[in-house]
């Protein structure tokens, strides 16, 4: 058995980190007319954009939609879209995997997921290596690890399965070689926090952006994260009013404790939609959400670094 020797701030995975104040969850302060103001007219770059590309909604219509919502950039998840990335151009951030990944969970479970040696993943490893060269994607997304959850009606598509295995470092060595990244959806666990360090640490070019800012962790798991390695990131989606979910925020606005998460670490808190199960036509609420019981919340002076600036950084975008 390996054993490892863990910088001491490593407790605070495991334990309340002191340097983040626990607030109980309550309404948030109202915003300043400034931030209110900002927020309602600063770019997106919106790191959770999923297109499906079938007959629920066209090229056309999803440029449409973030055009007159001020989404200036869209991507970070889902399978890419030619017909989109040739619309949108340096405006798309596109990525691949999600499709392959959840054709084999579909063909051969949670074990096929793990099995770099899987036809499909042979053929899909191939594929990436040469559109990650040629510029075409950036990165791995959104990467399905632990999604298990006893309410979700589609136990089909729910997966668990260690962050650090066979496939998972494939894209990882793939993403550190190219300066890329890998989104993944991770349920917060003892083992997940330290996979996470484990990976992000051996490849220290591999970004990793924590799809909906890695369910179930709390503010101060991200604080530990986020003080223990450089290359980790999270986006906020999919946890407030539209998707039902209301962990990060409510119909007062976001939860105060996220707020101090978020002033803390200005450089690495981004922002997406996550228009998926239903939600695809339902964009212009998704973003008017984001800006005002997100981005209105928080110091004005960062609204700009978590719209958008802190995207185009890490993935490289042209403003």
């Amino acid at each position: 058995m390996m054993m490892y020797r863990f910088a001491p701030s490593i407790l605070a995975f495991f334990v309340l980190s002191t340097s983040i104040s626990l607030i109980t969850p309550r309404a948030s302060a109202d915003p300043t007319t400034e931030a209110a103001a900002l927020a309602n007219t600063v770019p997106i770059a919106d790191v959770h954009m999923h297109f499906y590309g079938n007959n629920d909604l066209t090229v056309a219509e999803q440029i449409a939609q973030m055009d007159r919502n001020n989404v200036r950039w869209g991507g970070g998840v889902g399978s890419y879209n030619t017909q989109l990335s040739q619309a949108l151009g340096p405006r798309y951030f596109g990525t691949i995997g999600d499709r392959e990944f959840t054709k084999v969970l579909f063909r051969d479970g949670e074990k096929g997921l793990q099995n770099d040696k899987h036809p499909l993943f042979v053929e899909f490893f191939l594929r990436a290596e040469k559109m990650l060269t040629a510029g075409t994607v950036k990165g791995f997304g959104e990467i399905h690890v632990d999604n298990m959850s006893g309410g979700s009606n589609n136990s089909r598509f729910q997966r668990k399965i260690p962050l650090d295995s066979p496939v998972i470092r494939r894209m990882y060595a793939l993403a550190d070689r190219h300066k890329g990244f890998v989104q993944i959806h991770i349920n917060r666990s003892d083992d997940a926090l330290l996979d996470l360090r484990k990976l992000s640490l051996e490849f220290p070019n591999a970004t990793t952006i924590l799809a909906h800012c890695m369910p179930r962790s709390r503010p101060e798991n991200l604080a530990a994260i986020f003080d223990e390695v450089p290359n980790v990131f999270c986006e906020l989606s999919g946890s407030g009013v539209m998707h039902g979910i209301r962990r990060t925020s409510t119909e007062d606005g976001l939860r105060p404790n996220w707020v101090n998460l978020i002033a803390r670490y200005p450089d690495r808190v981004m922002v997406g939609s996550d228009p998926c199960c239903g939600l695809h036509r339902k964009y212009d609420e998704i973003i008017k959400e984001l800006r005002t019981h997100v981005l209105a919340h928080i110091p004005p002076e960062i609204i700009e670094k978590v719209a958008y600036q802190n995207a185009v950084r890490v993935f490289g975008l042209k403003p």
